[in-house]
């Protein structure tokens, strides 16, 4: 027996247990996801994400032409469900960038659509 014997024992005993702790079976942890949780983008970056469309000047003259006041229409934003803002939100994540006039127009209708749904503005009582 040599010397180096019982330091290549202590050795191949530690790498040995770190083998076996290191493989030993760990439980696991698991929940259900909430849809808030699984829906792409929090309520707040949706909501930031609605009222900087808003907050355009074309966007507002559209709205003051349609006779909603501006702040009256962010403050509702404010209020729509999580559904409703997030399919605003896509909306406005699905314009071309740079987006057309006619692409702001739709927006505009999609967002006082919604309003009118939820009962803020009575835009469409004389259609």
């Amino acid at each position: 027996m040599t010397s180096s014997n019982p330091s290549r024992y202590l050795l191949t005993l530690a790498l040995v247990l770190s083998l076996v702790c290191g493989t030993a079976a760990q439980p696991a942890a698991a929940a259900m996801m909430g849809t808030a949780q699984a829906a792409t983008g929090t309520r707040a970056e949706q909501l930031d994400r609605v009222d900087h469309f808003l907050a355009q000047d074309s966007v507002r003259s559209l709205l003051e032409q349609q006779g909603v006041d501006p702040a009256d229409a962010r403050a509702r934003v404010q209020s729509l469900s999580d559904s409703e803002l997030q399919r605003v939100a896509n909306s406005i994540d699905r314009l071309p960038a740079g987006g057309s006039a006619l692409a702001v127009i739709g927006l505009v209708f999609v967002v006082l659509v919604v309003l009118e749904i939820v009962g803020v503005v009575n835009v469409f009582k004389g259609l």
